[in-house]
Order: structure tokens, then C-alpha cells, then sequence
């Protein structure tokens, strides 16, 4: 008598999926360096970024100070010359800045260092700076070099506007009850937006099944006080992208 054959359940562990909350444009190139690694990611911003309608941009003898990619990014896309000095936060931001013709470019790993660097590298009595910045910073750079003595033009470049509702692609994964999950926090404003949103699609018991991944202590920080259960929290040994996948991948091969 012909019969149909049950199909074996894998015995394969499910492979656990990480969220990047990023900006469109920061989140897809996240996202292929994900991929480029094998690990399993789904992009799902919680922030749109709005470029400001005037902006003053900087004169050839002025020092670019930048704190994020964007900010690079509508510089580079606005002024001619190549022949600032810059100074940004990040080695890959600096890199960034070279590839696209830059020659004098100089980076701390956060923005604390960027402004230790800038303290030592630039004399504040022969030195004109412009910083481009977005309405949000956790530390506001201008105000403490002015407070060194600084001559400085502090240019908002853009907003990070918050999402007012959980992305589709974060509720469909959280409620899928089979499927293990991580999120990745690439700033306290991401994390409290996010946790806000939890809260606001009650969801909020969902990350107790979830895995936090934080660049820097801050952020945990700003997770802790957001009162919270997590899975696990986790902290990147360096600001840095490639640090916070290998923290990961670590992770998940345990």
C-alpha cells in the first residue's frame, strides 16, 4: 500500500538573526559586510536621515571637524576642494575621507579623542574650525573647544529622524517564536528610540529572548537604564564595526 513518507525534523541549530537599526544608507553597507561574513542579518532603521535646507558650508582655511559618515558624506558631496584639514571620528570614516580625495585627514576612535587630538594638533590662536553635525550628539565637541578658546563655525548638516512606530521587519522576527534573535546598537539614541518602540507596540517582554550587542559602554549604559530584560548584553572592545562582528561571531559559534 503506497504510503507518503514524514520528512525528518534537522537536528540543525536555527541560525540566529541580528537586526541592524541603522540608517538607510550606514544599514546597507552594514548589512553586505554582514553578509560578506555569513552572518545572518535583516536591515531595519529606526532613524531617517533629513539633510538641513541651508547650510553654510566651510572656507578653504577653516579645520573640518566631522563626528559621523554622513556628515562626510554631504561634504563631500558640496565643496570642491580637497585640501582641508579634516579631522573625523572613526578609521573607517577616515579612510572614507582619503578615498575620496582628501589629503590631510587625521581620526580618533570617539569623539572624547577626537577632541583630546584636536587639543594637541591645532593652536587655537592660528586656527579657524568648522564643525558639521547633526542636530543629535552625545557630546557636543563645539561647545567644549570654543570653551578652549577655539574660533568656531558649528553647522547642523542634517537630522536623524526617529521612526514613530517599530519597524515591520523587527515585529515579524520578534514574533516568530522559533526564531533566535540579536540587535545591534550603534549609539544611545538608537538604543532608547528602539526600547521606546518596544514599549510602544507592546512588545517589550520580546527582548528578553534577545541578544544586545553595544559599540561602546555608553550605550549599555543606556540600555540598563532603560529597565529592560535582555538575553544577553554584550559590549564591542573597540568602537569599531569589525569589533562588534567579531564579538558576535564569537558568539555565535559558542
Amino acid at each position: 500500500m503506497p504510503h507518503k513518507s514524514v520528512p525528518r525534523k534537522s537536528t540543525k541549530t536555527e541560525k540566529r538573526l541580528w537586526i541592524i537599526p541603522r540608517p538607510h544608507a550606514q544599514g546597507m553597507r552594514s548589512l553586505k559586510i554582514c553578509k560578506e561574513r555569513g552572518i545572518a542579518a535583516v536591515l531595519a532603521p529606526l532613524m531617517e536621515i533629513r539633510k538641513a535646507e541651508k547650510i553654510i558650508w566651510p572656507h578653504e582655511d577653516q579645520v573640518i571637524l566631522l563626528t559621523s559618515r554622513t556628515a562626510l558624506k554631504f561634504l563631500s558631496e558640496h565643496v570642491s576642494s580637497r585640501h582641508y584639514q579634516i579631522f573625523v571620528v572613526g578609521e573607517n570614516t577616515a579612510q572614507l575621507a582619503v578615498d575620496q580625495g582628501f589629503h590631510k585627514v587625521s581620526y580618533a576612535n570617539d569623539v572624547k579623542n577626537l577632541y583630546e587630538l584636536i587639543l594637541h594638533d591645532v593652536d587655537p590662536q592660528d586656527s579657524f574650525l568648522w564643525y558639521g553635525r547633526g542636530v543629535h550628539v552625545t557630546y557636543d565637541l563645539g561647545m567644549a573647544l570654543i570653551q578652549k578658546g577655539y574660533e568656531l563655525t558649528s553647522q547642523i548638516l542634517y537630522e536623524a529622524q526617529a521612526v514613530q512606530t517599530l519597524p515591520e521587519e523587527i515585529v515579524r522576527v520578534l514574533q516568530q517564536c522559533d526564531q533566535k534573535t540579536g540587535i545591534l546598537f550603534f549609539s544611545s539614541r538608537q538604543a532608547r528610540i528602539y526600547c521606546e518602540l518596544l514599549r510602544k507596540a507592546g512588545l517589550v517582554t520580546h527582548s528578553s529572548h534577545q541578544i544586545a550587542l553595544c559599540l561602546s559602554p555608553q550605550i549599555a549604559q543606556t540600555l540598563a537604564a532603560e529597565d529592560l530584560s535582555w538575553q544577553d548584553m554584550m559590549i564591542s572592545t573597540q568602537p569599531r564595526l569589525d569589533s562588534l562582528l567579531d564579538l558576535l561571531q564569537a558568539h555565535d559559534s559558542c
